[in-house]
């Protein structure tokens, strides 16, 4: 069994070394886990997560990209690259107590172009694809709307001295 922090809550989840797929105790979210059996790529991931879920999103991306040099057949990894890349944090709606993607870093190709998110979309079964699928529409759909947003505002200067 590997320990990994679930990458919407971050909370530590015992995962059977065969199971893909599963609901996170904590959040109740339906999601992805690591197929990854080398002891050094899982600390490696490990440390790639806490930098992530900490948005320390450029040290996430060196971890990941770490990982991929050595082992890249998984989609989860790419994924994490994904989520760090385009800076998403999961944070709860005080509403609604479901944890959102929101977005720290906002570009202007869509997340479904990515090219790490292509090869998420590769290397994932049926039901990962799925799931990778409905997260990347989510993160889509806001950054269109924040697009959307600033798009409407009205330029402006700013002079630093």
């Amino acid at each position: 069994m590997a320990i990994i922090q679930c990458k919407i809550c971050g909370g530590e989840i015992d995962v059977p070394r065969n199971l893909t797929i599963g609901e996170c105790p904590y959040c109740h979210e339906l999601t992805t886990f690591p197929r990854f059996d080398i002891p050094d790529i899982e600390a490696l991931y490990r440390q790639a997560e806490n930098a992530r879920l900490s948005c320390n999103f450029d040290k996430a991306i060196s971890f990941y990209e770490e990982i991929i040099d050595r082992e890249s057949a998984d989609p989860e990894i790419y994924w994490g690259l994904v989520l760090s890349s385009w800076g998403i944090e999961y944070v709860e709606d005080p509403l609604t107590k479901e944890r959102k993607p929101t977005c720290h870093r906002v570009q202007y190709e869509s997340i479904l172009d990515d090219e790490s998110y292509k090869k998420v979309i590769e290397l994932s079964d049926g039901d990962e694809a799925q799931i990778y699928q409905q997260e990347a529409q989510k993160i889509s759909d806001i950054q269109k709307n924040i697009l959307k947003i600033s798009a409407q505002e009205k330029p402006y200067d700013i002079f630093i001295c």
